[in-house]
């Protein structure tokens, strides 16, 4: 079983059954059995998830970082 404890960053474990778990997953061949969310998940068509190492170092959190401001803003 995971543990997993998130109050001080308000994160939240999301999973199929809750009404907030974005359909669009179910799509996929291997959908996640959860999501760790900060903040709310809005109704978009399309959307995109980065995924990356526990222990990425500063490089890797910047590009990831500033490949997410790229998409959010197109």
């Amino acid at each position: 079983h995971m543990v997993w404890a998130c109050p001080p960053a308000k994160i939240e474990r999301i999973t199929s059954a809750d009404t907030c778990w974005p359909r669009s997953l179910e799509e996929l061949a291997m959908p996640p059995k959860a999501l760790f969310v900060r903040g709310k998940i809005p109704s978009v068509k399309r959307s995109v998830g980065i995924v990356g190492s526990r222990a990425a170092d500063g490089e890797a959190l910047s590009f990831a970082f500033e490949l997410a401001r790229a998409l959010a803003e197109q």
